[in-house]
């Protein structure tokens, strides 16, 4: 990094926004970022947003995933907005499944052909 000009050189930028893609944090230790710099506690934040500490914690920890009620009642208290942090859960959960099709040698992804109904596979 150039400290100097507060430049991070565009071969590691490109690395960084890589990594971001193929293996995205979990959005609950940006939002642990965001208490920290609200200064706030996560019993404090789940007060302003108004869910139970035991929740929140597993969210912060990666245990749970941003629900779009959650993600709405944290922008309601004044947090990033919602969009944002349901774009987060979504990136991370596409990355978690792509690692897990990938691991997972008798699972092959499946297309529907133009005109061919989906369905919800476990």
């Amino acid at each position: 990094m150039d400290l100097v000009n507060g430049c991070v050189p565009a071969e590691q930028l490109e690395q960084c926004v890589e990594k971001l893609r193929s293996d995205p944090p979990h959005p609950g230790s940006i939002a642990r970022e965001v208490c920290d710099w609200k200064h706030i506690s996560p019993r404090d934040a789940t007060r302003a947003i108004g869910v139970d500490l035991a929740s929140f914690e597993r969210v912060l920890e990666g245990r749970a995933p941003i629900t779009a009620k959650l993600a709405l009642r944290m922008e309601a208290a004044g947090w990033p907005p919602a969009q944002i942090w349901m774009r987060m859960q979504v990136a991370y959960d596409l990355a978690q499944e792509r690692l897990r099709l990938g691991r997972d040698n008798s699972t092959s992804p499946m297309s529907a052909r133009e005109g061919e109904s989906t369905v919800a596979v476990s």
